[in-house]
């Protein structure tokens, strides 16, 4: 075989393997969803339009995590944490805690500020008016992957590190402490809030009602879901990606008034691991990784 051959056989074998492949005519060249475009971002109208494409990340992601402040996206990955500018449709480069990485840990935001868990103990605080950290009280117990929501006023912490416990965070007592433990440990739920309650969701559901400080079974899922994302618009709750047998285009409704599950329109394209937040009366799913290097 003569050596010039070699780089042919391997470019045939990738054009045959990408032939499905979405991506392959987007990023010109041999099959280039193997670079994996991770700042895809993929906007959901539930109007019945379905989900589009927005305006890209300007970093490669690996996980994401997002929140909401004044109808503003804000969003953390590994390293980098930007601010989603719904006007001039621009991701803002916004300051980073410093000594901290993004995987592993989550965000939620607290009237202006957001709090960033850092899948340790340490919580850092950030000031969405001056672009700048500073330390937060500190978790009762180390959380890898933690969840992160805001009920009330409230700051309620859950999951991570193979426990059952929830915290709940009083800004104005400044520090955690314990409340009902969850039925078991959820893993990595998918966790949103809607009517003042939380609904945490991995196939099982399980719904919090903070003033009773008690859990009630929700309906399940109509999947199992590991590593999910969900935003909320009204009392809609929107579960996305993450499905079983490597399904992570999925996309399913809980209508809380009525505690019933619908599956909406999948994603344009299949993520894993990313960020989800409402804006605007749209859901915004961030960045996350292909599953494989030529899923679409």
């Amino acid at each position: 075989m003569h050596c010039h051959s070699v780089p042919r056989l391997v470019l045939l074998v990738l054009l045959l393997a990408c032939t499905s492949c979405a991506d392959f005519s987007e990023g010109g060249g041999v099959c280039a969803a193997i670079t994996d475009p991770r700042p895809t971002v993929q906007v959901y109208d539930p109007s019945g339009f379905g989900w589009r494409f927005g305006t890209p990340l300007l970093v490669d992601t690996y996980s994401v995590r997002c929140t909401t402040v004044s109808d503003q996206i804000y969003a953390m990955t590994e390293s980098s944490f930007f601010r989603l500018d719904l006007v001039a449709k621009s991701w803002v480069p916004l300051a980073f805690p410093v000594g901290f990485g993004g995987r592993g840990s989550d965000i939620a935001a607290l009237g202006s500020d957001i709090y960033f868990l850092s899948g340790g103990v340490e919580v850092e605080v950030y000031d969405t008016a001056t672009d700048t950290w500073t330390p937060g009280p500190p978790l009762l117990e180390p959380r890898w992957s933690p969840r992160a929501v805001v009920v009330g006023g409230i700051l309620y912490a859950m999951a991570g590190g193979s426990t059952a416990t929830l915290e709940a965070l009083d800004p104005a007592v400044g520090a955690w402490s314990y409340r009902a433990n969850l039925p078991a440990d959820p893993v990595t739920p998918a966790v949103e809030t809607a009517g003042g309650r939380i609904y945490v969701m991995w196939g099982t559901v399980w719904i919090y009602d903070p003033a009773a400080d008690s859990w009630t079974d929700g309906p399940d899922m109509p999947a199992f879901a590991y590593r999910p994302e969900a935003a909320a618009i009204g009392d809609d709750i929107y579960v996305i990606g993450s499905f079983g047998n490597g399904d992570h285009k999925r996309t399913y409704r809980l209508r809380t008034t009525t505690l019933v599950w619908q599956e909406s329109s999948p994603r344009r394209r299949s993520r894993y691991d990313s960020g989800a937040a409402a804006a605007d009366g749209f859901i915004y799913s961030v960045g996350g990784h292909a599953p494989n290097p030529c899923t679409p």
